[in-house]
């Protein structure tokens, strides 16, 4: 873990966010920005518009499987942040979650399938072949179509987890974690938020529930831009 210190972020947002003259804890960075994490928060930098846009739609809301958004804002960025001139670049006060499971990180890479495939038929389908249970082995090292790439991602992760032996009990982990992924997708599509990028790198836990996080949407019906934050940095 890296400190941040105070200066490297605008005064008016430390102010806003209840910063002050705190370091915080790098925990993660991109090609788009970076995490800071204050305690039970996180302050997220980010180049991402439709993050941001994504972000203000969720503002003040609560549903276990999406994550929480305090606040969000903009500052006009003179010196680029490192990347190629002057742009805006948006603040987001989010929640700190907890790492996922494993089985849950292998259910937010399974569930980019589900973006490229009817969601509620292809569950009934998932919900179907739980069914089976030991039998499940029988699909381990097909690829080629849909349910066997489910099931690919989910022998993938328990391969990896070599500690693990009761097979049953995990796919029924992986299922769950699924389901839960899909309420917090369409809320999110009630809110008018498109989002694709499934991946184990896009959720996180909250308790024992799967959360999806850092919600870069393809698309959101009827944006509204951050405020901007006043001030010189």
């Amino acid at each position: 873990m890296v400190l941040v210190p105070p200066t490297s972020i605008p005064l008016s947002i430390r102010k806003k966010m209840g910063i002050g003259s705190k370091s915080g804890t790098a925990i993660g960075a991109g090609a788009n920005g970076e995490a800071i994490r204050y305690g039970d928060r996180v302050l997220k930098a980010t180049y991402d518009r439709y993050e941001a846009f994504a972000a203000v739609k969720l503002m003040g809301r609560r549903h276990p499987n999406v994550y929480r958004i305090f606040d969000v804002g903009k500052h006009w960025d003179v010196d680029g942040y490192g990347r190629f001139g002057p742009d805006w670049i948006f603040f987001i006060w989010q929640e700190y979650l907890d790492e996922p499971t494993s089985m849950q990180k292998a259910a937010g890479n399974a569930y980019l399938t589900f973006s490229y495939h009817g969601i509620d038929s292809n569950f009934q389908r998932i919900r179907d072949m739980a069914k089976i249970g030991p039998h499940i082995k029988k699909w381990k090292g097909k690829v080629g179509s849909f349910l066997p790439d489910i099931y690919a991602e989910f022998w993938f992760r328990y391969d990896r987890e070599k500690e693990f032996r009761n097979v049953e009990s995990l796919f029924s982990q992986f299922l769950t974690a699924l389901e839960e992924l899909n309420r917090g997708n369409q809320y999110l599509k009630q809110l008018g938020i498109h989002f694709y990028d499934f991946s184990e790198h896009n959720v996180m836990r909250r308790g024992k529930e799967i959360v999806i996080i850092d919600i870069g949407a393809d698309r959101v019906e009827n944006p509204v831009e951050p405020r901007q934050f006043e001030g010189a940095p």
